[in-house]
């Protein structure tokens, strides 16, 4: 093997451990919070991440939700309204949202529910800072 061919190798496998995702996951009963970053483009110096929350029920016992959030670093990424009238059970599973990050830095990554008949927003899913993949040098 010569020396350009070990270089080309080595920057294929730094590129492809770049490009892995970092994610972090929260067990609140009975509802989960994860977020997993990964990089989205590798250009020298513009690299970007994108991240993604994803809010959902253990289906063990439905949780009546009326409305649900998730903020990255306190920015609304999304938000679920279920039917007020007749509210659907297990209405947590399946709400995510994503945004565009820099990469090499962590986040904070918050769900909240607002259960049939309050009037507040209760924070659920406490996850660490999710890291994001820093691009090679």
């Amino acid at each position: 093997m010569n020396h350009s061919s070990i270089v080309r190798r080595a920057a294929t496998l730094a590129g492809a451990a770049a490009l892995a995702s970092f994610a972090s996951v929260s067990h609140a009963d009975p509802i989960s919070l994860t977020g997993q970053c990964i990089m989205t483009s590798l250009v020298a110096g513009q690299s970007q991440c994108s991240l993604l929350a994803t809010m959902r029920d253990d289906f063990t016992a439905p949780a009546v939700v009326r409305k649900a959030q998730i903020k990255i670093n306190g920015v609304l990424v999304t938000q679920a309204v279920n039917d007020s009238v007749t509210p659907v059970g297990f209405f947590a599973t399946g709400v995510s949202g994503s945004m565009t990050v820099a990469c090499g830095a962590s986040y904070n990554v918050a769900g909240f529910i607002m259960r049939q008949g309050a009037n507040n927003y209760e924070q659920v899913g406490h996850l660490p800072a999710v890291a994001c993949p820093a691009a090679p040098q």
